[in-house]
C-alpha cells in the first residue's frame, strides 16, 4: 500500500512564527485537513522552511494591509482554571488567578512578574486552541498596537463578573505609567441571563509594555469574543 506524503500547511502570524492551518498538501495536492484539539502549533518560519513545510503567505496576519493600515478583526477563547482535586481531597490549583491578556513568560514584564502564567489554566477554542495567549501577546509586540475595542463573555457562572478587569501600563525603567480599572456591566434585574456581558467600548491598546488583567475563578469557564483592531508595524 503507497505511503502519502503529507505536508501541513502554515500561516504567518509575525515575522518569524506561523500556525498549523487547517490546509494541507497530500501527495503535492491541496486539500482539506482539519486540526484537532492540541493541533494548533506554533513553529518558527525559519524551521518549518527548513524542513519544507508550505507557508500560505497569502493568509498571513502581516500580509494584508500596508503598514500604518488598521485591520480588523476578532478573537474567540475559552478560559478555565480547572476544579479537579488531589486524592486528599485538596484542591490542584488556587482558588482564583489572574491572566494577564498581551504578555507571555517570555515577554519583558516590566513590572517584575512572569508573564501571563496561572498555574493550571486551560486556554481553548477559536483558530488558535491553546495558543491564543500567546498569539495575542505576539500580535502587540510585533505591530503599532493591538487594540481590544470590545469584549462579549459568556461565562458558566456570573462569579466572574465578581471581579475588574485592569489595564496595566509601565514605563521602560519599571515605573508605573497608571492602572484602568475596567467594570463588567451589571446585570439587570430582568435579565434572565446574568452569566452574559458586553462591553462596547473597551478601547485597550496593547502595544507589549502593558496587559489587560482578567480574574479567572476555579472552576469557572468563560467564552470571551474580542474584536480587535492592529496595526502593521
Amino acid at each position: 500500500m503507497a505511503t502519502n506524503k503529507v505536508l501541513r500547511v502554515y500561516i504567518p502570524i509575525t515575522k518569524d512564527l506561523a500556525v498549523a492551518s487547517d490546509q494541507a498538501l497530500v501527495n503535492g495536492k491541496p486539500s482539506n485537513l482539519p486540526l484537532g484539539p492540541g493541533e494548533y502549533q506554533v513553529e518558527s518560519i525559519e524551521d518549518l522552511e527548513k524542513a519544507g513545510f508550505p507557508i500560505d503567505w497569502s493568509r498571513s496576519l502581516m500580509a494584508s494591509g500596508a503598514k500604518g493600515q488598521v485591520q480588523e478583526g476578532h478573537f474567540e477563547f475559552r478560559l478555565l482554571l480547572p476544579d479537579s482535586k488531589k486524592e486528599d481531597g485538596t484542591y490542584d490549583y488556587a482558588a482564583k488567578g489572574v491572566v494577564k491578556i498581551g504578555v507571555t513568560d517570555a515577554s519583558l514584564v516590566l513590572d517584575g512578574s512572569k508573564g501571563n502564567s496561572v498555574e493550571g489554566l486551560v486556554v481553548s477554542g477559536g483558530v488558535f486552541g491553546e495558543d491564543t495567549l500567546a498569539i495575542l501577546a505576539g500580535l502587540a509586540k510585533e505591530g503599532v498596537y493591538l487594540k481590544i475595542t470590545g469584549m462579549h463573555l459568556d461565562a458558566d457562572d456570573d462569579q466572574h463578573y465578581t471581579s475588574k478587569m485592569v489595564e496595566r501600563s509601565w514605563l521602560h525603567d519599571g515605573t508605573s505609567d497608571g492602572d484602568r480599572n475596567i467594570f463588567y456591566p451589571k446585570a439587570s434585574a430582568n435579565d434572565n441571563q446574568t452569566n452574559i456581558r458586553s462591553i462596547t467600548d473597551l478601547g485597550v491598546a496593547l502595544d507589549g509594555s502593558n496587559y489587560l488583567e482578567m480574574p479567572v475563578y476555579r472552576g469557572v469557564g468563560v467564552n470571551v469574543t474580542m474584536t480587535t483592531e492592529w496595526v502593521r508595524r
